[in-house]
């Protein structure tokens, strides 16, 4: 809220403000009586303050100035008008049908994504991507249980050995973003050029990357939006099984969720990566990679 309202309750700086916005109005070239009734040395002092904030001149009139003008009154009236609640509210329900603004999502990390950490990837990377996608795709996963996310930013340098793009992948929750896992990906380790969108890039990655791995009934290298049967309640290392070589490094995203159906799961999306040769490919660029115990892979189950 603006300073100098920050002692007025919500009527009273809805009148203020609408006042000064009917100053920026078209003049309809009819009398209309004052009725707004407001203090004129706190006129003042807030109409400077709005053009402090806005970097307006006073004295310029201009129809470009006039319009950051309003547009900053009618955002404060928004903000006022409409409860933090209702805001959220409203939030969310933009985020289930993936139509939220990018820089409107509050970003969490989860626990597996402290293997893309341990890959180079910063969580301000992470920020930067998802705030200035060059793409980003918007999947409702086992009939709307699983919302996930996947936004690609893209770094196109002179040479293409410098050149990569970081798939970052998602959980939607509410207007909440929860991270589980992001990548660069270094073109001249795989051409993605031709790649038709985020989904895309992924495929690319898993193509090369990826072993097969089996869930329940299920085996693939990469499975999306997929259900299986898994008898009893088991850890990771029971229900998921990666096909390599035993003691190999294994970096994975695997989201998951328990159905209504007994011992029924759905797979929202699920792959693994040869750790070691993903590594080998970001040392090559100059990217450190820290040691750390890759034998096991993660799943995260979703809950909403």
């Amino acid at each position: 809220m603006l300073q100098t309202l920050r002692n007025h309750d919500r009527e009273a700086a809805e009148r203020i403000l609408s006042s000064l916005t009917s100053e920026l109005l078209p003049d309809p070239e009819i009398y209309v009586p004052a009725t707004f009734g407001v203090d004129p040395d706190l006129h003042s002092q807030v109409w400077n303050e709005i053009r402090r904030r806005v970097k307006v001149n006073p004295a310029d009139t201009s129809p470009a100035s006039q319009a950051k003008l309003l547009e900053f009154l009618f955002s404060e009236m928004s903000r006022i008008a409409l409860p933090q609640s209702v805001v959220n509210s409203v939030r969310a329900r933009l985020s289930e049908r993936g139509e939220l603004r990018p820089d409107l999502y509050d970003v969490k990390y989860t626990q597996p994504f402290g293997a893309s950490e341990a890959h180079g990837v910063r969580r301000n990377h992470v920020l930067e991507a998802v705030r200035n996608a060059n793409d980003v795709e918007h999947m409702s996963l086992l009939d709307g249980r699983a919302l996930v996310s996947i936004f690609v930013r893209t770094r196109i340098d002179l040479t293409a050995s410098n050149s990569f793009a970081l798939l970052v992948v998602a959980l939607r929750k509410g207007y909440e973003l929860e991270v589980t896992s992001a990548f660069r990906i270094y073109r001249d380790e795989i051409d993605f050029s031709a790649a038709s969108g985020p989904l895309d890039l992924l495929r690319l990655l898993v193509g090369k990357y990826g072993f097969s791995i089996t869930i329940g009934h299920l085996t693939s290298k990469l499975m999306i939006n997929e259900v299986t049967n898994l008898d009893r309640p088991q850890d990771t290392e029971s229900f998921l099984k990666v096909h390599a070589l035993e003691g190999s490094s294994i970096i994975s995203d695997i989201i998951m969720r328990k159905l209504t159906l007994h011992g029924s799961w759905g797979v929202a999306l699920a792959f693994a990566l040869d750790q070691a040769r993903y590594a080998a490919g970001l040392r090559r660029h100059g990217v450190h990679v820290q040691d750390l115990d890759f034998t096991r892979p993660h799943a995260y189950e979703v809950h909403m």
